[in-house]
């Protein structure tokens, strides 16, 4: 393990200089220095550099990645830190922590006496290794009273039961992106959505803004994007930080059942390449895969596999889609990926944050290109007197035929695509901009039926699967054999 530096005193600033090479990677991902504030502070300012710097971007060139964060004197420890008081990835080269006042991505408030802890995420370390410097200045001052944050209730924006619109996924200046999240609303409002999940990256800075820009007729869900360094996971319906650093399958098993037990909803996030790819299996308990992130082109035929070889196993698992947008304020160039592309509709009880989950929850979902015309696909079966919907389970008896009814709206001259445990099952071309079609498919052992609305392919599924081009998506129907 690296060694760690014992830090110059000087003027209330300590400086901490340091070594860190492969081994100490792959020893743990996470180095902490340990420093001690003392009573009477009330501003921390920290900043940091490091040798053969490069961006964090998967396509970067070679180079070292340090990621940023910090905890107070009340605990650091993996699941269970109380500590936690921010975090900005490689985004940021230093950080303010104030009494009010804190850098997007940390969270204001006392500056407890004690131990306090850097941490350093050794996301990459070349092989020549890595210098790193640190400074913490601390700031004395008078203490005062520190009012408490303004909790957000969006409680139920509105009460019918019907299919509602929205984001999954999406960052703001509280983490890698420039925009703030009135932009964010701003942005999501303009595009008619009803939800909005605002997923920073591995903190719950913005959070706090919640109650700041909640409007009557926008739901904002709070959220985390877990982001490790072996794959990314969304924490939805969230109260409290939950950890990242997660070096291994039982790690984020853990983490992700600590997210369960809270009542949040947990999703695998673009698991493909340049996702990054998700390398944490086998792990149980995820409630959905975001198995289209941004543009469909952007290897998300790779996420909707990683999806179907789940299902060929039995597993029941939600899918989802999130646009993933950085939103980027109005001073800078505009985001590549914009908000609602994809687009998750729901079909929920009420526009609520449990209404929303449940709905999810149940698989009661399906996913398109944009909430504006893009096509819509709704599955629907009936089996004797039960009918079934996308996400439901039907339970029948061996060699029963259970017949299927999907209505596709917005994709004239697409194709409807079903898929099932053994694969395609047929390929149907949609004659109008209303169409509905019936199939039947007789269940002799356990199966699922879900069903794409897609563009006329150019080659073969089968040996060109990157061929396959997207506009709709389903959850399935779960065909079960009755006892």
């Amino acid at each position: 393990m690296a060694s760690i530096p014992i830090p110059i005193l000087k003027d209330e600033t300590y400086t901490f200089e340091g070594f860190v090479s492969q081994a100490d990677k792959q020893e743990s991902d996470y180095l902490l220095l340990p420093f001690a504030v003392p009573d009477g502070i009330v501003r921390l300012d920290l900043r940091y550099e490091y040798s053969d710097e490069t961006g964090a971007e998967l396509w970067a060139p070679s180079g070292n990645v340090i990621d940023l964060g910090v905890f107070d004197s009340r605990g650091s420890e993996f699941i269970t830190a109380r500590g936690f008081r921010g975090t900005s990835g490689s985004f940021r080269h230093e950080f303010s922590i104030g009494l009010h006042e804190a850098t997007p991505g940390y969270l204001a408030g006392p500056i407890h006496s004690g131990r306090w802890c850097i941490m350093l995420g050794l996301y990459r370390i070349v092989p020549r290794g890595c210098h790193y410097r640190a400074v913490v200045q601390m700031i004395h001052g008078e203490s005062e009273p520190i009012p408490e944050v303004e909790p957000y209730d969006a409680g139920v924006l509105c009460s019918d039961t019907r299919w509602y619109k929205g984001d999954l996924h999406c960052h703001t200046h509280h983490s890698d992106a420039s925009g703030t999240i009135g932009d964010l609303v701003q942005s999501a409002r303009a595009r008619g959505l009803d939800f909005l999940a605002v997923t920073d990256h591995n903190t719950i800075s913005h959070l706090r803004e919640f109650a700041r820009y909640a409007t009557a007729d926008l739901l904002l869900i709070p959220g985390e994007e877990i982001t490790t360094y072996y794959g990314h996971a969304n924490v939805w319906g969230i109260e409290k930080w939950h950890d990242f650093r997660a070096g291994c399958a039982a790690d984020m098993q853990r983490i992700i059942d600590e997210a369960s037990r809270s009542g949040s909803l947990v999703s695998i996030n673009h698991p493909k390449e340049e996702g990054p790819p998700w390398t944490f299996d086998p792990i149980s308990g995820y409630d959905c895969i975001e198995a289209w992130q941004a543009y469909w082109f952007v290897n998300n035929y790779q996420s909707l596999a990683f999806w179907d070889e789940r299902l060929r196993k039995g597993r029941r698992i939600t899918i989802v889609g999130g646009s993933d947008c950085h939103m980027a304020a109005p001073d800078k160039d505009p985001s590549p990926v914009i908000i609602g592309a994809p687009t998750t509709w729901v079909y929920a009880t009420e526009l609520s944050v449990n209404g929303i989950l449940d709905g999810i929850r149940a698989g009661h979902v399906f996913v398109n290109s944009n909430p504006d015309d893009g096509p819509r696909v709704y599955l629907a079966a009936v089996c004797g007197d039960v009918r079934a919907v996308a996400g439901d389970d039907l339970r029948v008896p061996r060699g029963t035929e259970v017949k299927f009814s999907i209505k596709v709206t917005g994709a004239g001259g697409m194709m409807l695509r079903f898929v099932a445990a053994q694969g395609e099952l047929a390929l149907v071309g949609i004659e109008d901009d209303n169409f509905t079609y019936g199939y039947a498919l007789k269940v002799n052992d356990t199966n699922y039926l879900r069903v794409e609305v897609i563009a006329p392919p150019e080659a073969d599924l089968k040996t060109e699967p990157a061929a396959l081009w997207v506009e709709a998506l389903s959850n399935p129907i779960y065909l079960r054999i009755a006892s």
